[in-house]
Parts: C-alpha cells; structure tokens; sequence
C-alpha cells in the first residue's frame, strides 16, 4: 500500500533526523509495526479487487436492460457439467444465491458461515450491504467442498486464489462455460443499438429473482435475500431472521 508504506519510510526518517536510533525500539514493538503494516496492505489488496469488481459491475449493468433468466432445462443442463466443465459450478452457484456479479466475485472466504450455512455479505444499496444469505441445498455441497478446499482469500476465486475481474470472469469463464454446457447464448441488440450476448452473469441474479416468485415466503424475506428495496420497503428489513430466510432458499 503506496501511501503507508511512504508514511513508514517518513516515520523512519524523522527517527534519524531526531537523533532516535532503531535499535531503541524494542523488538516487540517493531514486530507489531511489521505486523500492522502487513495487515492494512492485506487489507488494501482486497479492497482494490472489490472496487474493481463493484466498477466492472456498474459498466456492465448499464448495458443489460433485460436480463433473460435461464430456464429448468438450462439450469438443470448448468448441473449436469459441474464435474465437466470449468466455472459450471460457479454459475450454478450464482443462480441459487442471488448476489450481484461484483458481490459474488468479491465474497471472501471470511464471508461464509460453515457452521449456519449461510453468507454475510453484499453491498451497492443499504438493502444489500452486510446481508444474509442463506444456501440452498441445492448448492450446498459445492458451497461446502470450496469452502473446505481454502482457507483463505477469495471463496469464488481463479486458480490462484485471488478475486476475479468481473469482466475478465465473464469473457474468458461465463461464456465459454455456457458454451461448453450446449447452452445457445447468442448476441442481441437491447437499446440504442447496444448488443450484448443474451445471457450475462446478472441473468443468474435475475434468475433467483425469478425462483423466489415460485416459493412462498414473506416479501421482506425476499427482499433480504436479494439485498434490493425502496426507501418505503426499507422498513421491513428490522425482524428478518435467519431461518425465515432458510426456509425460501431451501424451497427454491
């Protein structure tokens, strides 16, 4: 992190102008300076690739005026090749859990609950921000066998663990994952003459959305779930309990 690492090397540099030598700085002390300083640059890696993420997001978001959800037969076709083909089982997952493109690839490992079952995360909207999520049995396995694969880092991350670009995540793993699952994703004019394949990572959010109008359940539950609400449904958000949420997700 650039400006503490500058703010560090100042701090050394004052020490010398004033006639304070290291070496009257106990090793105690030095190791807890070390220590800080790698866990706000930890922290500041994992806060770019979020910004990174939220900012691909709004760009994409612009440009999808109508998400298409998938059908049965594409979900259930999205299943079949979690064992087959690359990144199925992220898109399988992102179906069953509603997030944003940019919250589902900046969840982190801390983020989920493998006791409960469920994660706490989100943002963009107040609705959204530090939400619970709850797992659908239906991904619960894939949710469980990654979550116990890490330890750390990104729950839905590359092959080295680290958070995915949402664009990147979408041209080199969404599409040809769905290419190679036979699911017919062809390109669309929407508005203005904009084009755009007709399945995106947000069909997956508006998929779930889709899912829930199946179920029955409270619409503050819903709600939550989906971390979206007008300033006059905002009220609904002050009793929603866990396992009213559980009881949709393991409906859907």
């Amino acid at each position: 992190m650039p400006g503490v690492l500058v703010l560090f090397r100042k701090t050394l540099i004052a020490c010398s102008c004033t006639g304070i030598s290291l070496c009257h700085i106990s090793g105690s002390c030095l190791n807890y300076i070390v220590a800080i300083q790698s866990k706000i640059c930890l922290f500041h890696s994992h806060a770019v690739a979020v910004l990174e993420c939220l900012r691909a997001d709004v760009i994409l978001e612009s440009l999808v005026f109508y998400r298409d959800s998938f059908t049965e037969e594409q979900i259930s076709n999205i299943k079949k090749h979690i064992d087959s083909v690359n990144y199925a089982d992220y898109i399988y997952c992102m179906i069953y859990l509603g997030f944003r493109p940019s919250e589902f690839l900046a969840l982190d490992i801390s983020d989920y609950d493998k006791k409960n079952h469920y994660f706490r995360a989100g943002a963009k909207t107040e609705a959204g921000i530090n939400r619970v999520v709850t797992i659908s049995p239906k991904i619960l396995p894939v949710i469980n066998r990654i979550a116990e694969s890490k330890d750390s880092g990104a729950f839905f991350g590359d092959k080295e663990g680290k958070h995915f670009n949402l664009q990147y995540f979408t041209e080199s793993c969404f599409y040809p994952a769905l290419e190679s699952c036979g699911i017919e994703n062809p390109i669309v004019e929407i508005s203005g003459g904009v084009k755009r394949h007709k399945y995106t990572p947000h069909s997956c959010r508006h998929t779930f959305a889709t899912l829930m109008k199946r179920v029955e359940g409270p619409s503050k539950d819903k709600q939550e779930l989906i971390g979206h609400s007008s300033e006059e449904q905002l009220k609904y958000y002050q009793d929603v309990e866990i396992a009213d949420l559980r009881r949709i997700t393991d409906l859907i």
